[in-house]
């Protein structure tokens, strides 16, 4: 990497993204930043995908690292991070595309933002409609209302949406700028969170240790979501949950924790009933289907209680 106003190490951890890896990569690459220089690094968990072909016979540029097993998501952002050599580390989920003007609007918030620890962007739907991109203090409160309530209502009392460059709690690791010394004072992502909530974790922690988590909704990125299985429906459920109890237990101790689990089996047994009632009244089997994947997941949960 050349001498350069801003650095960056562009680093996308994938698992089976053959259907998407090319565009993000594509994308990144479609841009030509004046005052941005920046490397690619892909770290492949074992796909077992056409991922690793892709991206060694169509981007002979990008650093490629395989696994020789799935790491999760924490590990391998920690695993790689002796190979990067930029100022800041921009974490980039395989199923995004960057939209237009990305760097020079990222090369602009630094000419007149010039200490930014860490910076979350807005993400969009496929449609273009805005995803949630920030998210308020994780609390036992928060909890209850994304466990007990619809999502769509939760949804909207446990995100924000800032129309301006401001300070938030937390944002979304699918699109993540952290100041490379600042994720290594803080020994970076917590690799007990296999999938989801470690870049929560890592907020927490980086505003207990009193460093600035910004967000803009001038910079965005689109952001497909994985279309996923029932097998990775139960797997993603299943990861979300726990790391939403591992993640009380780790900052608001033993107490919470054990409230937040029957709370957690509540809402799951909720979402079961509800999904077998829609699912025979309304002949939904997409939600009879959850049902299904819930009451796995609800017993995988119970057997492998962490407390």
């Amino acid at each position: 990497m050349n001498n350069s106003n801003l650095q960056l190490s562009i680093l996308i951890v994938t698992y089976n993204s053959e259907k998407y890896i090319s565009n993000c990569i594509d994308s990144i690459l479609s841009q030509n930043p004046a005052s941005i220089t920046y490397e690619i690094l892909v770290v492949d968990n074992c796909s077992n995908d056409k991922t690793s072909d892709i991206v060694k016979s169509r981007f002979p540029a990008v650093r490629y690292f395989q696994n020789s097993n799935n790491l999760g998501f924490a590990k391998a952002v920690n695993q790689s991070f002796q190979q990067i050599n930029g100022e800041y580390i921009l974490l980039l989920n395989p199923d995004t595309v960057i939209v237009k003007d990305f760097f020079l609007k990222l090369s602009n918030l630094f000419k007149h933002n010039n200490k930014i620890d860490i910076l979350g962007v807005k993400l969009l739907n496929e449609q273009g409609s805005e995803q949630p991109s920030s998210w308020k203090k994780v609390t036992f409160f928060t909890i209850l209302l994304e466990m007990l309530l619809p999502y769509q209502l939760s949804k909207k009392l446990v995100t924000v949406a800032p129309k301006q460059f401001c300070e938030v709690e937390n944002v979304s690791g699918a699109c993540m700028l952290i100041k490379k010394d600042v994720f290594e004072k803080l020994s970076g992502f917590d690799e007990k969170f296999f999938l989801y909530y470690e870049e929560i974790d890592f907020c927490r922690r980086a505003k207990n240790a009193g460093y600035k988590i910004n967000y803009t909704p001038d910079i965005e990125v689109i952001h497909f979501g994985a279309k996923s299985s029932i097998t990775d429906k139960q797997v993603f459920f299943y990861n979300l949950y726990k790391n939403k109890l591992y993640f009380i237990k780790k900052h608001y101790g033993k107490i919470f924790y054990n409230i937040s689990f029957i709370v957690v089996v509540i809402g799951i047994l909720l979402r079961i009933i509800f999904g077998f009632i829609g699912g025979l009244f309304l002949l939904n089997k997409d939600l009879y289907r959850i049902s299904q994947t819930l009451i796995l997941v609800l017993i995988r949960m119970i057997k492998n209680d962490i407390r």
